[in-house]
C-alpha cells in the first residue's frame, strides 16, 4: 500500500494465518544495469526505465492482531515488536571467473554430423562435415559451460549435445532424431573450471576437455542492514526447545547464502535480509518506511519461520496451489527423465496402477541425474509428480479416439495441446495405440515380390556421404524404383511377423529365409538417418 493522503508511508502487510516463531524477512529488488557497448541517448527515457532508487529506512512491525493505522507512529504503539533498521549500499569485492569459450556452432541433420567449440585460443573439431548449419551457441560475458548431455548412436557424432551453462541457460544442438536416442552421457565440469571440448571415440562421448579459469577481483554492489532500535524483543530462554534447535540448523545454513545476489539477464536481484529471531511468535508482519512519498517497490518477500511437524498448513491460504507448486518445481529437463525411467518400467511390466514401482526404478539416476538433483525434491514430491504423470497417461489414452489427430494445427485445439504433451506420454501408451492402428488397417491379401537390390553400389554412397537425388543408387531408391507401382495394400498392409518383400542381393547368391530381408532393411533405416537421401 502506498502512503499519500496525510504524508503516510509506504508499507507492505501480510496476514500468517496464525501465530509463528519467525526467523527473518528476506526482500529482494532489482536493479537495473546498463548494458554493455549500448549507450542512451535520451536522457528522459533512460529516467523512465531506472528502478527507483533504495529507500535507506525501513521499519519491521509485528503484530497478533491486524493493525487498525497506516500512520507509522500509531501502527509502531499497535506492534507488539518493531524494529527500525537502515539499509547500507556498499561495495565489496569478489572474486570472478575469466571463461574461454566464446561459442559452439553445429550442424546436424537426423543426426549430429559436425560440432566446432571456438574459444580464444582454441578451435576444436569433432565429426565430419555435413548436415544443415545450426544457430551458434553464443556465450555471454562471464558465461561458460558447465554440463554437457549427449545422446549416442550407432552414427556420426552421436543424435545431439544438451548444453547447461553457469547461468542456467540450456541450449540443444541435435539432429531430428535426439528425442528417439535412448542412450545418454552425462558430464560436468569441477567447480572453477569450463567445458571446452568432447573426449569422442566414434559416435559415443566418453568424457570432457575441461580447464581451470582464471579469476580476478572484483567490485560489487553489496547491502548490509544495521539495526538502529528495537522494542518488543523476547529472551532467548522464552524460546522452546525446538525451536532454539530449529534456529541453530537454520543460522549455519544461511551463513553462506545470505549475502548473494544472482545475475538474471541485465538485472541483478539485491536482497536484504532483516532478523526476527528475537521477535516474539508473530501473526501480522509488516514492513514499512519511514518517510513519506518514497515509493516502496518489492520484487519478492519471504517471511521465513518454524512451525510443529504435524502442523499441516491450510492449502486455501497457500499463496499457489499444490498443483501449480509442483508444475513450477519440475522443469521439462526433469520430467524428461522421469518419462524415461517410468517408460523403461512400462515396456517389460505395462503401465502401473500404483506408486509401487517408483523403487523399482534406476536409483541411481533418480539421485545423481543433474536435473533431479538440482532442486530437492523429496520423496513425497517425486511420488506426486509421478501420479499426475500416471493420471495425464490414462486420462490422454482415455480421450484419444475421441480426437482428430489428423487436423492441421489451429483447427483443434485439443488435438494441438496432446502434440504439446506428447514427450509426457508413455511408450507403453502410444505402443497400444499403434498396434491397434496397425490391426484395424491390416490387408488379408499380399503381393510378397522378389526385390533385387545392388547393395555395393549404395555401400559407396553411404560410405562416401553423397546424396542419391534421383533415387535410383541407394538401397531405399532401389526399392522404391520397383515398388512404386505396387498395390499399397496388399504390399505393405502385411500380418505380423511377415515379410513384405523378398531379396535377392545383385551378384550374391542369397536364398531368403529371412536373414537378407532383415539386413536390408536395417541399412535402408541407417540411409533415411543420413545424408544419402
Amino acid at each position: 500500500k502506498e502512503g499519500g493522503e496525510g504524508g503516510h508511508s509506504s508499507f507492505w502487510e501480510v496476514d500468517l494465518g496464525k501465530e509463528y516463531h519467525l526467523y527473518d524477512i528476506r526482500v529482494s529488488f532489482f536493479v537495473e544495469k546498463e548494458e554493455e557497448g549500448k549507450e542512451d541517448n535520451k536522457e528522459e527515457e533512460k529516467k523512465k526505465s531506472a528502478p527507483p532508487p533504495l529507500p535507506p529506512w525501513y521499519n519491521i512491525l509485528c503484530s497478533n492482531k491486524p493493525f487498525q493505522s497506516i500512520d507509522l507512529a500509531e501502527a509502531q504503539k499497535e506492534a507488539k515488536y518493531y524494529a527500525s533498521v537502515k539499509a547500507i549500499q556498499g561495495k565489496k569485492t569478489v572474486k570472478e571467473f575469466i571463461p574461454k569459450m566464446i561459442r559452439v556452432e553445429g550442424w546436424a541433420g537426423a543426426e549430429l554430423d559436425h560440432l566446432v567449440f571456438v574459444s580464444k585460443t582454441t578451435r576444436n573439431k569433432y565429426g565430419r562435415q555435413g548436415g544443415n548449419a545450426k544457430p551458434h551457441f553464443k556465450l555471454k560475458k562471464g558465461e561458460y559451460i558447465t554440463i554437457v548431455l549427449h545422446k549416442t548412436r550407432n552414427s556420426y557424432i552421436g543424435s545431439g549435445i544438451k548444453f547447461t551453462t553457469s547461468l542456467g541457460r540450456e541450449i540443444l544442438i541435435a539432429g531430428s532424431n535426439f528425442n528417439s536416442a535412448s542412450t545418454s552421457n552425462e558430464y560436468a565440469a569441477k567447480p572453477g573450471y569450463e567445458i571446452i571440448g568432447l573426449n569422442m571415440s566414434g559416435s559415443r562421448c566418453n568424457g570432457i576437455v575441461q580447464v581451470k579459469m582464471e579469476e580476478k577481483e572484483v567490485q560489487v554492489d553489496d547491502l548490509k542492514v544495521e539495526t538502529i532500535h528495537v522494542e518488543g524483543e523476547r529472551k532467548e530462554d522464552d524460546y522452546p526447545r525446538e525451536v532454539k534447535v530449529a534456529m541453530a540448523k537454520q543460522k549455519s545454513a544461511l551463513l553462506s547464502s545470505s549475502s548473494k545476489s544472482s545475475k538474471d539477464g541485465n538485472n541483478e536481484k539485491q536482497f536484504l535480509r532483516f532478523d526476527l529471531q528475537k521477535a516474539p511468535t508473530t501473526r501480522f508482519v509488516r514492513i514499512q518506511l519511514s518517510k513519506a512519498k518514497i515509493p516502496l517497490v518489492l520484487n519478492q518477500v519471504k517471511v521465513m519461520g518454524f512451525a510443529p511437524k504435524e502442523d499441516k498448513l491450510d492449502q486455501a491460504k497457500l499463496p499457489i496451489s499444490p498443483y501449480k507448486l509442483l508444475t513450477c518445481m519440475f522443469t521439462k529437463q526433469a520430467d524428461f527423465v522421469l518419462v524415461s525411467l517410468l517408460n523403461e518400467y512400462s515396456e517389460k511390466n505395462g503401465l502401473p496402477d500404483d506408486l509401487k514401482f517408483i523403487s523399482e526404478l534406476n536409483q541411481t539416476v533418480l539421485t545423481s541425474n543433474a536435473h533431479l538433483t538440482k532442486y530437492e525434491y523429496g520423496s513425497l514430491s517425486l511420488m506426486a509428480r509421478y501420479s499426475m504423470l500416471i493420471k495425464f497417461n490414462k486420462t490422454v489414452e482415455t480421450i484419444m479416439p475421441l480426437v482428430d489427430m489428423n487436423a492441421p494445427k489451429g483447427y483443434s485445439s485439443m488435438a494441438q495441446n496432446i502434440r504439446n504433451s506428447r514427450s509426457l506420454i508413455l511408450w507403453a501408451m502410444k505402443k497400444q495405440m499403434w498396434d491397434r492402428g496397425l490391426r484395424d488397417t491390416m490387408s488379408k491379401s499380399r503381393t510378397n515380390p522378389s526385390i533385387s537390390l545392388d547393395q555395393i553400389g549404395a555401400r559407396k554412397l553411404f560410405e562416401n556421404r553423397k546424396t542419391d537425388h534421383k533415387g535410383r543408387i541407394s538401397l531405399f531408391g532401389q526399392l522404391y524404383q520397383q515398388t512404386k507401382d505396387k498395390n499399397v495394400d496388399n504390399m505393405w498392409k502385411i500380418p505380423p511377423n511377415q515379410r513384405a518383400f523378398v531379396v535377392a542381393y545383385v551378384g550374391f547368391h542369397t536364398a531368403d529365409a529371412g536373414g537378407p530381408y532383415r539386413d536390408a532393411l536395417d541399412k535402408i533405416c541407417k540411409e533415411v538417418e543420413s545424408p544419402a537421401l
